[in-house]
C-alpha cells in the first residue's frame, strides 16, 4: 500500500487552523467566565440584604474557594492530559457549567449554593481554559517555533478579546435573575 505523504504546506496550514481554533476557544472560555460577574454580584448583595462589605468578604472567600479548586485540580488534570490527551479536557468546563446552572436555578436563593456553583464553575472554566489549551498550542506546533511564538503571543490577545465581550454581556445578566426570583 503507498504512503500517501500530506505536502509541508498542507500540514503547516493545518496547524495554523487547529492553533486558530484553540484561540478561539480561549476567547469563549474567558467570555464564559465574564458573563456571571454582574449577576453574582448582584444577587450576592440581594442575599446579603444589601450588606456590601458582607457581599464583599463572600465575594472574596468565593475566589479564594475558586483558586483553591484549581490549585487542586490544575496539576492533577495537566498530568491526565499529558498522558492521555486533551481533546476531553477541552470539555470540562462547558459540561460543568451546563450542569452547574440549572442546579443554582433549583436553590437560587442560598448563599452556599452561589457560592458552590461559581467556585466550581469558575475552576473547571480554568481546567478546559488556558490549563490546556495552552499545551494544545505547544502541542500542535511541535517543531515549528514560528507557529507557536506565534500562538503563544497570541493567547493574552484573544482572552482580552474575550473580557471585551463577555462584560457588555454580563451587564444584561442581571435581569435574567430578577426574571427568576
Amino acid at each position: 500500500m503507498p504512503v500517501v505523504s500530506i505536502p509541508i504546506d498542507a500540514e503547516a496550514k493545518e496547524r495554523e487552523r487547529r492553533v486558530k481554533n484553540v484561540l478561539m476557544h480561549i476567547f469563549l472560555n474567558v467570555t464564559t467566565l465574564c458573563l456571571p460577574i454582574q449577576a453574582v454580584t448582584s444577587l450576592m448583595s440581594e442575599l446579603t440584604k444589601g450588606d456590601i462589605a458582607l457581599a464583599a468578604q463572600y465575594l472574596g472567600a468565593g475566589a479564594s474557594a475558586t483558586a483553591a479548586f484549581e490549585f487542586c485540580f490544575n496539576p492533577t488534570m495537566g498530568c491526565y492530559t499529558d498522558a492521555n490527551g486533551r481533546k476531553a479536557a477541552v470539555f470540562v468546563g462547558p459540561i460543568v457549567c451546563v450542569i452547574a446552572g440549572p442546579i443554582l436555578l433549583l436553590k437560587p436563593n442560598s448563599l452556599p449554593m452561589l457560592q458552590l456553583v461559581h467556585a466550581v464553575s469558575n475552576g473547571a472554566n480554568a481546567i478546559s481554559g488556558t490549563s490546556v489549551a495552552v499545551p494544545c498550542i505547544a502541542d500542535i506546533c511541535l517543531g515549528d517555533q514560528d507557529l507557536m511564538a506565534q500562538g503563544m503571543a497570541s493567547v493574552a490577545g484573544w482572552a482580552g478579546l474575550g473580557v471585551i465581550a463577555g462584560m457588555p454581556l454580563s451587564l444584561s445578566s442581571p435581569s435574567l435573575f430578577a426574571l427568576l426570583n
